[in-house]
């Protein structure tokens, strides 16, 4: 298992199952329900204001979701990007 502790999120790599789970730091809020988009699973969390957002994503299969190796995601130095999720079309992009 590798761990990268970034500014904003946390990063989590198990090898051995090739999942990957991203959690946010820094946010207050109650676990409501997880949406599953094929292999990947968005934790949806609740805060005290009532505000409704992501909290972690856990991705299932990364090294082929991100065409990288197992090795490569398990030694991971930073990392950044944008992540999108259309309510319509139940589609997660990454850039």
């Amino acid at each position: 298992m590798s761990k990268f502790d970034g500014k904003d999120v946390t990063l989590d790599y198990d090898p051995l199952a090739d999942a990957m789970y991203i959690k946010r730091k820094n946010i207050e809020s109650q676990y409501d329900h997880t949406i599953e988009l094929d292999n990947i699973y968005l934790d949806m969390g609740i805060t005290k204001t009532g505000e409704k957002l992501i909290t972690g994503i856990e991705i299932i299969n990364a090294s082929e979701t991100f065409g990288l190796t197992k090795f490569d995601l398990s030694n991971i130095i930073g990392t950044s990007g944008i992540i999108e999720v259309y309510k319509e079309t139940n589609t997660l992009k990454s850039q």
